[in-house]
C-alpha cells in the first residue's frame, strides 16, 4: 500500500489538490463512510475519536474507481480502489449539514448561515479487484471488496464567516473496506458503478508485554485450581 500512496501523493501535486496541513496529531475516524453514487452528488459522514463528528455534501472527487468503469468495464479489467476528495483551493469537501463537537452541535437548523463549508483533502489508499467475467442482465450488482487505509485533512468554516477562523482544522487517520458495487450490461461489460468506503474501528491487537502478563495470570490461575485439587484427593 505504501506504493500506492505514494503514487496517490504524486496525483496530489499533479492535480494541484492538496492543501496545508493542519495542526496536531492525527485523530483515528472511528466509524463513518463516504458514498460515490452513480447519479447523485458524493457525500460522507465521519465520526472521528476525540468527540468530532461531521458530514459533507456535494464533494469534489478528482480520482476514484469510477472513472475506471464509467463508460463500461470489461471482465478481467484490474480496478485500483484508491480515491482522491477534495483538495484545491475553495471548500472542495462541501457543505456540512451536520457538525458536532464532544457532543456540542456547530450548526443551528433554524440558523441558515450557521451551515459549515469545508475544505481539506481525503485519501483513500486501496488494493486492486478485478472484474468478474460478463453476467446475465438483471442478474443484480456485483460487489467487489479492497481494504483501504486513510489520511486526511478537513477544516470547517462558519458560511457567515468564511474568512474567520476555522470552527475545526484536524487531521484525520483511518482504515476499512471499499465497496465497488457494478451492474452487468447487454454488451457484456458491467457499468453505473457505485463507490463505498465504510471506515472500521479496529480493536488494536495486544503488545507482547500484554499478551505475556495474560498468559502468565491464566497460568497462575490453572495451578491455584490443580493444587486445591490435590488437597481435596483429587487425582
Amino acid at each position: 500500500m505504501a506504493t500506492r500512496l505514494r503514487i496517490l501523493c504524486t496525483a496530489c501535486l499533479l492535480f494541484g489538490i492538496c492543501v496545508a496541513p493542519a495542526r496536531g496529531e492525527p485523530i483515528t475516524v472511528t466509524s463513518g463512510q463516504m458514498t460515490l453514487p452513480w447519479d447523485d452528488p458524493s457525500h460522507f459522514s465521519l465520526v472521528a475519536a476525540n468527540g468530532l463528528a461531521f458530514s459533507g455534501l456535494f464533494v469534489r472527487v478528482p480520482v476514484s474507481p469510477q472513472g475506471a468503469c464509467f463508460t463500461g468495464c470489461v471482465p478481467g479489467t484490474v480496478v485500483n480502489m484508491s480515491s482522491i476528495a477534495g483538495g484545491g483551493t475553495g471548500f472542495t469537501l462541501g457543505t456540512a449539514l451536520t457538525a458536532s463537537l464532544n457532543g456540542v452541535s456547530l450548526i443551528g437548523p433554524d440558523r441558515p448561515g450557521s451551515l459549515l463549508e469545508l475544505a481539506g483533502t481525503f485519501l483513500f489508499d486501496a488494493g486492486d479487484v478485478v472484474i468478474p467475467p460478463a453476467a446475465p442482465v438483471g442478474s443484480g450488482r456485483v460487489e467487489l471488496l479492497a481494504p483501504f487505509l486513510f489520511q486526511g485533512q478537513a477544516a470547517g468554516f462558519r458560511r457567515d464567516d468564511l474568512a474567520g477562523a476555522p470552527l475545526f482544522d484536524v487531521r484525520l487517520q483511518g482504515q476499512g473496506t471499499a465497496r465497488l458495487r457494478i451492474a452487468p450490461r447487454a454488451d457484456g461489460t458491467f457499468g453505473t458503478p457505485e463507490v463505498n468506503y465504510t471506515f472500521e474501528s479496529l480493536d488494536p491487537v495486544p503488545e507482547p508485554t500484554t499478551m505475556l502478563l495474560v498468559g502468565t495470570g491464566a497460568a497462575g490461575m490453572l495451578l491455584r485450581r490443580w493444587r486445591k485439587h490435590r488437597l481435596r484427593g483429587g487425582v
